[in-house]
């Protein structure tokens, strides 16, 4: 995040690399030599905090007590997301976040046997998760939004509390999340805000032994 001059952010370190309920995505190329972007799936459990929980309590302590209503049917973050900076300026992050991270994350959970999960977004986030059938989490802070992790920046909380049916996300991501869901590995033409096109290959199979 240094390189976005963002450095305040509480849970910017690397105490996640060998968490058990710790999930790494990342889109790369396709021989492995360039990684364009990344992000976790931070599975909650009894004995660790949500990155959000520890962002975010001190501001509102009743995040602590929604993150552990959820808990109960399995729930989750989605965090840690970035892009490399080569991509920026060329419509290519909004894809790949879009396309390669927000739905292999959603697939992803339905896997672990999640029934909610949870995202902290920057203004410039908020409505491309609300298109993957986030909502905002309005019972907490000033109707889910922070200021966080600046004075001047302003974090958004939103939850997907229904990832077996996603019924608040937008028709075409929802089929699209499905057909992932249904053959977590496949290739698929994606479409950029400029108009770009790109094939994405996706493999989102989790082993027997990694689920819940």
């Amino acid at each position: 995040m240094t390189d976005y001059n963002i450095t305040q952010i509480t849970t910017n370190t690397n105490y996640w690399f060998r968490d058990p309920f710790v999930y790494g995505i990342i889109v790369e190329s396709l021989d492995g030599k360039e990684i364009y972007g990344g992000t976790r799936l931070q599975v909650k459990a009894k004995e660790t905090l949500l990155p959000l929980e520890e962002a975010l309590a001190e501001l509102d302590n009743k995040v602590l007590s929604i993150v552990e209503q959820y808990s109960t049917n399995g729930t989750g973050e989605l965090c840690g997301l970035w892009n490399s900076k080569k991509m920026s300026g060329k419509g290519y992050s909004i894809l790949l976040t879009r396309a390669a991270i927000a739905r292999a994350s959603i697939v992803l959970a339905r896997q672990l046997n999640l029934n909610s999960l949870f995202v902290l977004c920057g203004p410039y986030t908020v409505q491309l998760a609300k298109s993957m059938g986030f909502v905002a989490e309005e019972s907490v802070g000033n109707k889910g939004t922070f200021i966080y992790p600046r004075p001047d920046l302003i974090a958004s909380l939103l939850t997907i509390k229904d990832l077996k049916q996603l019924k608040s996300a937008d028709p075409d991501q929802r089929n699209k999340i499905i057909s992932l869901r249904k053959q977590p590995k496949q290739k698929r033409v994606e479409y950029g805000p400029k108009g770009q096109i790109i094939e994405v290959e996706y493999d989102l199979r989790i082993s027997n032994e990694d689920t819940f």
